[in-house]
């Protein structure tokens, strides 16, 4: 495995809940124990309603766990909301977010697997089980699982950052200039996108064009340190 794809699977890992922040703007602070969580010894005297609410509030109380990387509460919370509704998709995909976090990556892909089980067709889920195998290394897996994604959901951003991103570490300029090109077009203004197509030009000796697609991207994200110190490495570069 070269640098760049160990770099880019840290990444991952380390970035591994941030389709989860932005969904939870306002929380302040959050549980420190378990011991106010609803008790089980009464679940099977729940009505339909009450077992969806007790879901609900294990599930939201989960997920502030994830926000701080707080895995292995997250881990019981979600473990409890499959005891209180065994079919839940949401907790199956949560618990195995929470394992993800925890680098317990075959019970991570064990309740990824079981989410789409349930529902075949749940793109987040198989997008992140093909997120997963790109993180245990197996690409052949990894590229079943986005190009799946493709067909069910042409119009998923993200799917297009992961393909790109496949194709750009093997590698192959050709395909990952084609699926960055088309998130761009999806996402006009994504900073990912304009800095990976850099990178590409780079590669490919179009430096100008490289340079065009820096200053582009410093154009709507101007306080971006990173874009601006690999914008001014290819100037240094360029001129020898």
């Amino acid at each position: 495995m070269n640098r760049s794809t160990a770099e880019r699977r840290s990444s991952l890992q380390s970035n591994i809940d941030d389709s989860y922040r932005s969904t939870l703007f306002g929380v302040t602070e959050l549980l420190d124990s378990e011991s106010s969580l609803p008790m089980l010894n009464d679940i099977d005297y729940l009505s339909d309603i009450q077992r969806q609410n007790r879901v609900d509030k294990l599930i939201e109380q989960g997920r502030r766990f994830l926000q701080v990387e707080n895995y292995e509460s997250a881990d019981r919370l979600f473990r409890t909301v499959l005891k209180v509704m065994p079919s839940s998709i949401m907790g199956c995909y949560l618990l195995a977010k929470a394992n993800c976090g925890l680098k317990q990556f075959k019970v991570s892909k064990k309740y990824f697997l079981r989410a789409i089980d349930l529902q075949p067709t749940d793109s987040e889920a198989i997008l992140e089980l093909g997120k997963l195998y790109y993180l245990m290394g197996d690409n052949e897996k990894a590229l079943n699982m986005y190009e799946q994604i493709q067909k069910l959901d042409p119009y998923n951003g993200k799917v297009y950052e992961y393909l790109g991103d496949f194709y750009f570490d093997l590698p192959d300029t050709v395909k990952a200039k084609q699926y960055y090109e088309f998130g761009l077009k999806l996402h006009p203004q994504s900073l990912f996108y304009t800095v990976q197509l850099a990178k590409i030009y780079v590669r490919q000796g179009l430096f100008n064009k490289a340079v065009e697609k820096y200053r582009y991207a410093i154009k709507f994200s101007p306080e971006d340190p990173s874009v601006h110190s690999q914008y001014l490495a290819l100037l240094c570069r360029d001129r020898g």
